[in-house]
């Protein structure tokens, strides 16, 4: 990975390129990106101005947000917003057009989850799972640091057996950690995208680790953009720092599309 403080915003140059594509596909994480992070994760709802925003850039772009979320969540979350969702990392998809699809999890890395779920139950974090169709994630948001950072290393070490007997991922996120069969991931559905759209400028902007597949796939294929601190390592070509960043951005994507020639 290239250290992300080397990276400075989308300039004219890359809006010159939305601009005079033939074909734009941009591609959003939802939680962190579009929508604040809350304790109450059904509290996270879009920024204001991020429906309109989205809703405009998808009359001439194709837009799909790719999220860790459920896709029933996601669904939920996103009611007003025109867009293709990927939910679970990628195992669950709705197009625009209301066809829905999932991939069926391998039955190893199913029975792996299972071992996991019950380490998080008998630890009595059944409050604090989140149960996927291919990972299950642990939630730290609303503890002390101190706390966060005892009960992260606890369940690490504890979840890191099924992990290894059942070739699972184990990672951190931000606020949290997961374990997940990562046989699809967001590099996965980038991948595919990129395979299908070969004359298409694509542009991934996320703010996590789990967002990493995807920048990777990006590199010299298409414009990865990471949200946040400049201390993080990242595949990502560009950086915004604020949701603020976050706004202009696609309100200079959108202003590129309807000028397009």
């Amino acid at each position: 990975m290239i250290n992300v403080d080397m990276k400075h915003k989308p300039d004219n140059r890359f809006f010159n390129e939305v601009r005079n594509a033939s074909k734009r596909i941009l591609l959003l994480d939802y939680d962190g990106t579009i929508a604040p992070f809350k304790i109450n994760r059904m509290e996270a709802r879009p920024y204001p101005w991020a429906p309109d925003l989205i809703n405009g850039i998808s009359k001439k772009s194709i837009v799909a947000i790719i999220s860790g979320r459920q896709l029933d969540e996601l669904i939920d979350l996103t009611k007003g917003i025109s867009a293709n969702l990927f939910g679970s990392h990628g195992w669950e998809r709705l197009r625009k057009n209301g066809t829905k699809s999932e991939t069926v999890v391998p039955r190893n890395a199913l029975s792996g989850l299972n071992i996991a779920w019950r380490i998080a139950f008998n630890e009595g974090l059944q409050n604090r799972m989140e149960v996927k169709k291919a990972s299950i994630a642990l939630h730290f948001r609303g503890l002390a640091s101190e706390d966060e950072i005892k009960l992260k290393q606890r369940m690490m070490l504890m979840w890191q057996i099924p992990a290894n007997h059942f070739n699972l991922q184990l990672m951190e996120f931000s606020g949290g950690i997961e374990i997940r069969c990562n046989d699809i991931n967001k590099g996965t559905i980038v991948k595919e995208i990129l395979g299908d759209n070969r004359d298409a400028f694509v542009a991934f902007l996320g703010d996590d680790i789990t967002d990493e597949d995807a920048f990777r796939e990006l590199v010299g294929k298409g414009r990865g953009i990471i949200l946040g601190d400049g201390n993080k390592p990242t595949y990502a070509a560009y950086r915004l720092e604020t949701p603020e960043d976050v706004k202009v951005f696609l309100e200079n994507w959108l202003d590129a599309s309807e000028t397009a020639p």
